[in-house]
């Protein structure tokens, strides 16, 4: 019973957790979901919010957080506009691909298309975006965009057939 509090009180959702962020992006993060299962989801119209706890060890003390993490993804297979997967800590993106028709890149410029949401830590959120080209190939699935999204956020997965290898 006492590893249950103290898992408990280690969950957080303060500042330790945002302080932990650029070290948990570098570090690879597990769901236990497949993508079969997010891309039945998403035919069938639901939403997709995978969860889990990341522990960690915290960047100023040293102890061990659990941070509770949420991957959403969302779009529709055959429009391309709407793909977007978003890593989430609390309820800030802390990381994510999209796509959008206009958006300012961080050095103010205007572009259009696919882009990456960069975490700050100094302001503690992802509003700046970085254009990236990874999704620019004619024909490219949905299946696909999340296999290279979620392998550039080091975010790995059950392999659709269930097997115990892994994803990345």
């Amino acid at each position: 019973m006492a590893r249950k509090k103290t898992r408990k009180q280690n969950t957080i959702l303060d500042e330790r957790a945002f302080d932990a962020v650029p070290k948990l992006l570098e570090e690879c993060k597990y769901f236990e979901y497949s993508l079969e299962e997010a891309l039945k989801s998403i035919t069938a119209k639901q939403r997709v919010e995978w969860r889990t706890v990341h522990s960690i060890r915290d960047t100023k003390t040293g102890e061990q957080i659990d941070v509770p993490l949420r991957l959403r993804i969302g779009g529709t297979p055959n429009d391309a506009e709407g793909w977007q997967v978003s890593l989430i800590v609390g309820n800030r993106r802390v990381d994510g691909f999209d796509f959008e028709a206009r958006f300012c890149d961080m050095d103010g410029v205007e572009r259009n298309g696919w882009h990456r949401h960069i975490w700050n830590p100094q302001t503690r959120a992802a509003p700046g975006k970085s254009a990236v080209t990874l999704f620019n190939r004619p024909a490219i699935t949905f299946h696909e965009f999340l296999v290279q999204a979620l392998k550039h956020m080091n975010v790995f997965y059950r392999k659709d057939d269930d097997s115990d290898v892994f994803l990345f």
